[in-house]
């Protein structure tokens, strides 16, 4: 648990190593003959999961992957659920998210 001022980094702290990782191993290329996954299957599961808590913090994360490979989906409370499901069905890297109530 960290406790510091707004805008000192405490998200960037945690989420850029995530982004390394992701950016250095990358997804699994498709016709590797995983078990019960077609060849050539185009949609990206998600690499990581983060939990945010709130709305606001939520979309702050999806910007850090702005204009990169990584594909973030956001999902949360109070948007319009069939939305953020096109959304998920086109597949993501990163999946942010806030808990429900």
């Amino acid at each position: 648990m960290a406790c510091a001022q707004t805008g000192s980094g405490k998200t960037a702290a945690f989420l850029i190593p995530i982004l390394n990782h992701i950016y250095e191993n990358g997804p699994q290329q498709s016709g590797q003959g995983q078990a019960g996954v077609p060849y050539g299957r185009k949609k990206q599961c998600p690499l990581a999961l983060v939990l945010a808590p709130t709305r606001e913090l939520a979309t702050q994360v999806r910007k850090f992957s702005y204009r990169s490979r990584v594909r973030p989906c956001v999902v949360y409370g109070g948007a319009n659920v069939g939305e953020q499901m096109r959304d998920l069905d086109k597949g993501c890297h990163l999946l942010v998210a806030t808990p429900g109530k």
